[in-house]
């Protein structure tokens, strides 16, 4: 499990919020896990395969959807996502966000 470093206090950035159940955060907040990756909350748009690592996905602002494809983010790792589905998408390499 990945802890907040900096960012909304008792997010949990290795969960999926599925569309059936309340939302805690808003979509397009910002955290830095411990493990040095920046984190945006994000909703599939689309369903996103699992994947390890995770899934690539290309976020869409200012709605703050993701779909799988090129955008420098990843979806949590082996975790298939629906349509509705939120997510701490994670950056794909260290300090590109």
């Amino acid at each position: 499990m990945t802890f907040v470093a900096v960012g909304p206090v008792g997010a949990v950035l290795d969960d999926v919020q599925p569309k059936t159940e309340g939302k805690n955060f808003a979509l397009g907040n910002t955290c830095l896990g411990a493990d040095g990756n920046k984190r945006v909350l994000v909703e599939a748009s689309a369903t996103i395969a699992a994947a390890t690592p995770g899934t690539e996905v290309a976020i869409t602002e200012p709605a703050f959807t993701a779909a799988a494809g090129s955008g420098g983010f990843r979806a949590p790792d082996g975790i298939a996502l629906v349509s509705g589905d939120q997510f701490w998408a994670r950056e794909d390499v260290l300090g590109n966000g």
